[in-house]
Order: C-alpha cells, then structure tokens, then sequence
C-alpha cells in the first residue's frame, strides 16, 4: 500500500472514532437537559405542595400550620435530592471534558500530521472566545448553564431551612430531629458539590489551551513579511540605522 493510501485508511479511521465520540458527547449533553428538567418539575410540584399547604392551613400561626407540620420535613429533603441531580451533571460533564480533550489532544494532532495543515480547531477557538465572553454578553448568562438553576434552588431552600433552624422552636413538628439531620447532610453535601463543580468548570476553561499554545508557538511560515523595526536592522553588534553601510566581517 502506497504512503497516500495509508494516510487515506489513517484518516478514515480517525474520522470515524472522531463521530463515535462527538456522538457520545451529544448524548451526555442531551441527558444533562433531561436531568435539569426532571429536578425542575419535582422541585415545582414540592414548591407547589408546600405552598398549596400553607395557603390553607397558614404559615405559622397554629399547631396545624406548615412550619409546625411535619411535612416541613419536605423542605430539608429537598436539599441532598438536589445534590444528587447534581452530581449527575456534574458526571456529565466530565465525561464532556474527557471525549473532547481526546479529541483535541490525541486524534487533533495526529489528523493534522496526516493532511498536512490546521483542521478541528473549533476548541481552541472557543478557548478564546471564552476570554471575553463575560464582557460581552454580562455575567447572568452563567445562568444557562444545567447545574447552576439547581443551585440556585438549593441556595434558597438552604437559606429557608437554616432560618428556621434557627428561629422557630420545635419547627417541623414531630420530625424536628429528622429535619435538622438531613439539613446538616444537605449542607454539607452541597459544599462538596460546589467545590466539585468549581474544579470541573476550572478544566472546561482550560479546553483548546493546548492547541491555542501550539499555534501560538508556531514559527512564521517562509515568506511571511517581518515586523517593521522601526527603520533599523539588528547585527551582531547591536542596532545599526538602515541608512549606514553595514561594516564588513573581518
């Protein structure tokens, strides 16, 4: 087999683990959706009951009143359940991260060597969009992203949770004790969660820095023109202005 015939098989296989794993990675991001949207309704429809709840048998001016019942106890539950729907994302991702630094690490490289030039660039391009990305479109699109709404819910069931925790005397009723538990559990479950998430959204940033540095330190093709030097020319005695003859080597 001729060497063109070999890099055209080289290729071709490449090409193919390359849609295998672009196929899985557009998997993972379509189970993030689904994860975010179930945690979403089970989250409206504990809201919705507990609201529904007070409403009718008020907040907290009686014994039969939400912050006395032990339906409460639903409110503390909330907080590890949503931790869990977390770490599903959070596993996600990760497997998002492995497929495409493969990608971008391995198979990238080896295919420019085969065609001799730039081809599947779209991370390092992205890792540079990612620089300015916060000053163009603001801070609040962070919002978009699956785990940070389930945070955010967490955040306001904690804040509520500890608040009583703190100011009602005998909150929760018959499972004063259980509800305490599973806020403690689910306090701490959401610090390990956070840190998580943190580390895993510090290795998406770093996604295309490779190829970005490769490039970076590439030397500029032959015939490329030189940067203007401000009308001197370096030797190997310093600078000497363009317009002087240059003295001949001994």
């Amino acid at each position: 087999m001729t060497d063109a015939g070999q890099g055209a098989l080289r290729m071709s296989v490449m090409l193919e683990e390359f849609k295998e794993l672009a196929a899985e990675v557009r998997t993972r991001i379509e189970l993030q959706h689904r994860n975010m949207n179930v945690f979403i309704v089970l989250a409206t429809a504990v809201t919705g009951y507990l609201v529904k709840f007070a409403s009718d048998h008020g907040l907290d001016e009686t014994a039969e009143s939400l912050v006395y019942s032990d339906l409460l106890v639903l409110a503390a539950l909330v907080i590890p359940v949503a931790n869990v729907f977390i770490w599903r994302q959070l596993d996600h991702d990760v497997n998002i991260i492995d497929k495409t630094a493969y990608v971008n690490e391995v198979l990238r490289p080896d295919m420019n060597d085969t065609v001799g030039g730039e081809i599947l660039g779209f991370e390092t391009f992205l890792h540079e969009r990612r620089r300015t990305r916060m000053f163009r479109l603001g801070p609040f699109l962070a919002l978009g992203k699956e785990d940070v709404p389930i945070f955010l819910v967490t955040g306001i069931y904690l804040l509520v949770d500890w608040y009583l925790r703190f100011e009602v005397p005998n909150h929760a009723g018959p499972t004063h004790e259980l509800f305490d538990i599973l806020l403690y559990v689910g306090s701490g479950l959401t610090i390990v969660s956070l840190w998580m998430a943190i580390v895993v959204g510090r290795e998406y940033a770093t996604l295309g820095k490779i190829g970005l540095e490769e490039r970076e330190s590439k030397p500029a093709p032959a015939g490329a023109p030189m940067p203007e030097s401000d009308g001197e020319q370096p030797t190997g005695e310093g600078k000497i202005p363009s317009g002087d003859p240059v003295p001949p080597s001994p």
